[in-house]
């Protein structure tokens, strides 16, 4: 099979001052510009177990805070037993129709119970019940027999509350690359690097 499909990228440039001196600002810039994207929270994040095997899966974006890019899963799904092993993570998002993406490599930690909670609590009920249902990543048994829980869990006359095996991840990254499409494949590459505990900024070759 050979895929025929070229486009140029010719929506703009990208060089040092067109970014925060910070990396965490400066992916909240880009985050601000891509908000009329479909979806443009979502990002791609890849885990390795202890073996070096490697799978990635969309997650979603839920907050910056503290300098960490917080998202919220199972942490019994595979992903969080892939993290429990090893917590070196990366995540990318990509905006076509601005020719943007912006890589991230960094360690992901559990966010602390109090932070799950309130994310957990300001879910609809069918998105809480649906997490307390279903056993992330695990064989099931059929369709059937997860919807059942589901609406058992939602018909119940008990309290929706956050399941211990749910909540919060965040990503302290030690290394962000913005990257903006350019004519020729001749593309923008800047990258934020922490070494010794400081930021240092240089430009990648496309």
């Amino acid at each position: 099979m050979q895929i025929n499909s070229r486009r140029e990228y010719n929506l703009d440039s990208l060089d040092f001052e067109d970014l925060p001196d910070s990396p965490i600002e400066a992916v909240e810039y880009w985050l601000a510009a891509a908000n009329k994207q479909p979806d443009y929270n979502a990002f791609h994040l890849s885990t390795s177990n202890g073996d070096g095997r490697v799978s990635g899966r969309m997650v979603l974006l839920k907050g910056i805070e503290q300098g960490r890019l917080m998202f919220f899963t199972d942490y019994d799904s595979r992903k969080g037993q892939q993290i429990n092993k090893n917590n070196r993570v990366a995540a990318t998002f990509f905006w076509p129709a601005l020719e943007r993406q912006i890589r991230i490599e960094g360690t992901a930690t559990r966010l602390s119970a109090g932070q799950s909670d309130a994310y957990f609590d300001s879910r609809p009920p069918e998105s809480r019940a649906a997490a307390i249902a279903s056993l992330q990543s695990q064989k099931a048994e059929s369709r059937a027999d997860l919807e059942q829980r589901y609406e058992t869990m939602l018909k119940g006359n008990e309290q929706l509350e956050r399941p211990a095996r749910w909540g919060g991840y965040g990503i302290e990254p030690f290394y962000v690359e913005f990257w903006q499409g350019r004519p020729s494949r001749l593309n923008d590459r800047i990258v934020f690097e922490k070494s010794e505990g400081k930021w240092i900024r240089y430009r990648l070759e496309p």
